[in-house]
């Protein structure tokens, strides 16, 4: 099984937007950076845990809860991947600790 990507620009001008949820696109592997920039009415997107690396997907001034499916590892998240992130949800306890750990700047932003 191949992989996909979502194509630079696929969501310009979507301010119908409001939430998506992406978690059965397991061959999901990749984001672009500003993927939901223009989505200024978005406030919930649901990740796939085929997603390696969580770039930076929204404008400052966002409000987004964004929730990431892999129970299983702690993904990557790019330097400015919270701008315009309000709360990560994350599947457990266990990887609550590792994300709050690994990346202790942004602790209070994790949530189950």
């Amino acid at each position: 099984m191949g992989y996909a990507c979502i194509a630079d620009g696929a969501f310009d001008g979507a301010a119908w937007l409001t939430s998506i949820d992406l978690s059965t696109q397991k061959s999901l592997n990749g984001l672009p950076e500003n993927l939901f920039a223009e989505c200024e009415n978005l406030d919930y997107v649901k990740l796939p845990g085929s997603i390696a690396v969580l770039p930076k997907l929204f404008n400052d001034g966002a409000n987004v809860t964004v929730e990431l499916t892999n129970d299983t590892t702690v993904i990557e998240i790019a330097g400015d991947a919270f701008t315009g992130v309000s709360n990560v949800k994350v599947p457990s306890e266990q990887l609550l600790s590792e994300y709050r750990t690994k990346y202790p700047e942004f602790g209070e932003k994790f949530i189950i």
